[in-house]
């Protein structure tokens, strides 16, 4: 809740519980409200399929890296009244013990809860032809949804 009201008519209107500013001043001295500032949030959450293993390395720096590809379903019904579905594809990337645990437990199928940032990686192409970008998410969570053990993995699950 934000207390816009407060007694003190020389602060800046603040969150009721801490303090972080909803308004300030501008470079001309006058203040600026809510409505005044651009707020930004890069946040991602998806639950889908794994559409292969997760393919986890180690980077130079030794920290581990997995990358996941993983699969989302839409069904609709068209102008025409037919049931229709589309799937999209998102590339995730998760760092450290995260992407240890994804490469120690998850498999291809496997239904997960990603929760992250989205960032576009732009790299040459192999062949030379000019720039790719691939947009991914940056996972700072992920949930096993399901509890069904890969064929020759532990049954076991980190939670």
């Amino acid at each position: 809740m934000f207390n816009l009201h407060d007694p003190n008519p020389r602060s800046p209107p603040t969150l009721a519980k801490g303090g972080l500013r909803v308004s300030a001043l501008n470079t001309s001295g006058r203040k600026q409200g809510v409505e005044d500032r651009a707020m930004a949030v890069n946040k991602a959450i998806v639950i889908g399929n794994l559409g292969a293993d997760p393919q986890v390395h180690a980077l130079p720096s030794g920290q581990n890296v997995a990358n996941l590809s993983l699969a989302t379903n839409e069904r609709f019904t068209d102008r025409n009244g037919d049931q229709q579905q589309r799937t999209e594809w998102h590339h995730v990337v998760a760092f450290g013990q995260l992407a240890e645990t994804c490469g120690q437990y998850l498999s291809k199928g496997r239904r997960v809860y990603v929760e992250g940032r989205l960032t576009t990686r732009v790299y040459e192409a192999k062949d030379g032809s000019g720039k790719r970008y691939r947009t991914e998410i940056i996972a700072r969570q992920i949930r096993f949804l399901d509890r069904r053990p890969a064929a020759g993995k532990s049954a076991e699950t980190p939670f």
